[in-house]
């Protein structure tokens, strides 16, 4: 059986400095070639950064990656492997999102993605059929159906390399036996299950070697942060996979032409409904995406405060689920900045609907988690409100919510300009979609850690947390995070009445978990309101009767397109799960 050495690569990257990013995959190669790889492959767009948005109409960037990309040439000439590099490349008013391969410094094809992919908007798709091009100041072919052809090192056998971009849906071309996946994608907390599961059957289907690699650090924070993942399947089954954020070189033999037996017939069973679909339901897949749910989360945040010069995390702390899960995750974003968790400042504040419960789990919170704890009442700023706009201080409407809400955002804002940090938002995708936000109120910070993750797979992650903890011996913390998940979801914007807040969320709009379920199906499968009703019929019979879920997605749908104008305006925030209402 023929076999190959190939080694994936996912380099952190200098966004839009093609000279920088040269340097630096010229010596991974160089160090891949040394351990004996013949294929050594980079991340989609790896020379400039996927994330570049509308810069790559920018001459100076495409001038730039061209340059940069024959000083990549000349820096390979002595390396016995192909390398393929991806770049967007400018061939009169077209630009293709492209990956050149090169071959002891010559390129010797230019592949383009067809156009079937995210980013056609940006690019043009591949032409019908190749054409000449120069590239870097060399003349080669581009096209969408290119075969890489390259001597293994022994006799005449030779590997047959077809690249497939991103998630480009381009036909593989007859008699290639090995395909690269060079991509750039933000992770979320199911995708490296289900991208392990499609890599696998394609690699089964295809009777080919198949090997992915993805962007990683480097890139925008804006709507997600990559996580460089790169796995090889061979017939259908992973031989190798790197973990994720490992700048570490992925390197493995693989064998080429393997046969898989029913190799057309790969049975796929449909998908059960479940009542929570943004958790997986296999137990290993689920502890995986729990343990990475807040990592992707601090990762982002960390990069957001790295690359806006902040000093310290602002956020208010009510002792509710949502700031509880940003302040995990701001100080584990300290932790990864290497800064000392006092540089999170937890803010509570505490007015006329606060409970002692709530009050004090959030200060115990800051306290256990060791960050800077400050409690600012504001009862008599929004009473002195009142009076300036002629409310009555005891006429309970929306301005009596609204104000309380927006006076905490105000505060947190000119705390962070006093101390040159950040305001850490922690409103939620089901309160996105609900609409169910004090616009310019909680509806608004700096950048918002909690946008894709919905209450149901919020509660499960502070659970994993508060389990985490205990085993780690940090027996308060876990008490903490565990009475944050029972105390009901409130905004505590009304009077309390004695010690507790009769204000509860989901008495008002509805069950959390049958808004989530609405929310995925409508979303992920764009199923209609009758058939997210009888799904969700299905999955909660016993528990709620089918005119109680009627009416409940009845609420559901009016709010979630009456409230859009949130949502076009809504901060910044990465991808965790795997639903994003982000308007980019």
């Amino acid at each position: 059986m023929d076999k190959v050495k190939i080694a994936l690569i996912s380099p952190r990257i200098a966004l839009c400095d093609p000279e920088y990013n040269a340097t630096v995959l010229a010596k991974e190669a160089a160090l891949a070639a040394e351990d004996g790889a013949r294929v050594i492959a980079f991340p989609e767009l790896a020379l400039t950064g996927a994330t570049a948005g509308d810069l790559y109409f920018q001459e100076a960037l495409t001038d730039a990656a061209d340059a940069a990309l024959a000083e990549l040439c000349d820096a390979t000439a002595d390396i016995e492997a192909v390398c393929l590099v991806g770049l967007p490349v400018k061939q009169g008013e077209k630009l293709y999102n492209a990956v050149c391969a090169i071959y002891g410094g010559e390129i010797i094809g230019v592949s383009a993605a067809c156009g079937l992919s995210t980013r056609s908007r940006l690019f043009s798709p591949a032409p019908d059929e190749r054409i000449r091009v120069t590239v870097a100041g060399q003349q080669t072919v581009l096209g969408g159906d290119l075969v890489y052809g390259a001597p293994l090192g022994e006799g005449d056998t030779r590997v047959k390399i077809f690249v497939k971009i991103g998630d480009d849906d381009a036909p593989i071309p007859e008699g290639a036996n090995l395909l690269i996946n060079p991509a750039a994608a933000p992770e979320y907390i199911t995708l490296a299950a289900a991208r392990r599961a499609a890599v696998c059957k394609d690699s089964r289907s295809m009777n080919m070697a198949y090997a992915y690699v993805g962007a990683a650090d480097g890139e925008s924070g804006t709507d997600g942060i990559y996580a460089g993942a790169r796995l090889v399947a061979v017939g259908g089954e992973v031989v190798a996979e790197s973990e994720l954020f490992s700048t570490d070189v992925l390197a493995c033999e693989v064998e080429l032409g393997v046969e898989c037996e029913n190799s057309a017939k790969c049975k796929e069973e449909a998908p059960r409904v479940t009542k929570t679909p943004f958790i997986p339901e296999d137990k290993a897949e689920c502890e995986e995406a729990l343990s990475l749910a807040i990592e992707l989360q601090a990762r982002a945040l960390a990069l957001r405060i790295e690359r806006s010069y902040s000093k310290c995390a602002v956020l208010g702390v009510s002792g509710g689920l949502d700031s509880t899960l940003a302040v995990l995750v701001a100080a584990r974003a300290m932790d990864i900045l290497s800064r000392p968790r006092e540089a999170v400042i937890a803010i509570t504040m505490p007015c006329f609907g606060t409970t002692e419960r709530t009050k004090s789990n959030a200060l115990a919170l800051a306290e256990e988690l060791g960050c800077t704890a400050r409690t600012i009442d504001i009862k008599a700023a929004v009473t002195q409100h009142f009076k300036d706009i002629s409310h009555p201080e005891d006429k309970y409407d929306v301005v009596y919510e609204n104000s309380q809400a927006r006076e905490r955002t105000q505060i947190l804002m000119d705390v962070a300009n006093a101390e040159g940090g950040l305001v850490v938002g922690t409103g939620d995708l089901s309160e996105l979609a609900l609409g169910f936000a004090t616009y310019n109120g909680d509806h608004m910070s700096m950048y918002c850690v909690n946008g894709s993750v919905p209450k149901t797979l919020m509660r499960a992650v502070i659970a994993h947390a508060a389990d985490k903890a205990l085993d780690r011996g940090e027996e308060r913390l876990s008490r903490v995070l565990y009475d944050v998940i029972n105390t009901p979801v409130s905004p505590e914007l009304l009077p309390a009445d004695g010690a507790e807040n009769k204000q509860h969320t989901e008495k008002i709009v509805g069950p959390y978990e049958l808004h989530d379920f609405f929310l995925w199906h409508t979303i992920k499968s764009g199923a209609s309101p009758a058939r997210v009703l009888k799904l969700a019929a299905e999955a909660f019979a016993g528990e709620y009767s089918e005119d109680e879920i009627r009416g409940y997605l009845e609420i559901f749908v009016r709010r979630f397109y009456s409230q859009q104008f949130k949502r076009s305006c809504m901060p910044d925030g990465p991808l965790v799960s795997p639903i994003s209402l982000s308007p980019r």
